[in-house]
């Protein structure tokens, strides 16, 4: 009974929660800010988009929406034959959507030593790479 009363008595330790999203594309790791998260699918098919820049590998139809797959090892001229991408981290910019090629599931992470280089500003890289129809 003591005991049990300790444990209820112990101030609750702090919990880091996680506020990064990352995932490996080309052997380099990429963080996304969890806010920007919408959800983790895994690739069946992307269909190819007709004069788009490479690093858009295509889009895939994802409820009732398009969403453009970006290939990151394309943009930071990564390994991209590491290993063939098999899951799109989808993130929502400016009120769009578009998804990032992974090599597997992401990770989740508070850490606060992530190398400023490594994280995405989404509404910045949607300003800097998508094709925009008012263009």
């Amino acid at each position: 009974m003591d005991e049990a009363r300790k444990i209820e008595d112990s101030p609750e330790q702090e919990v880091e929660r996680p506020s990064y999203c990352f995932f490996r594309r080309g052997g380099r790791s990429y963080y996304l800010p969890l806010d920007n998260l919408k959800e983790v699918v895994e690739i069946k098919e992307v269909f190819p988009l007709p004069l788009a820049p490479d690093y858009i590998r295509g889009a895939i139809p994802l409820r009732g929406t398009v969403v453009p797959v970006i290939d990151l090892a394309k943009i930071y001229n990564t390994d991209a034959s590491a290993e063939e991408p098999n899951m799109l981290i989808v993130v929502e910019a400016m009120k769009e959507e578009i998804g990032f090629l992974s090599e597997g599931l992401p990770g989740f992470t508070g850490s606060r030593e992530i190398p400023e280089e490594d994280i995405i500003d989404i509404n910045k890289f949607f300003e800097t790479y998508m094709i925009r129809e008012d263009i």
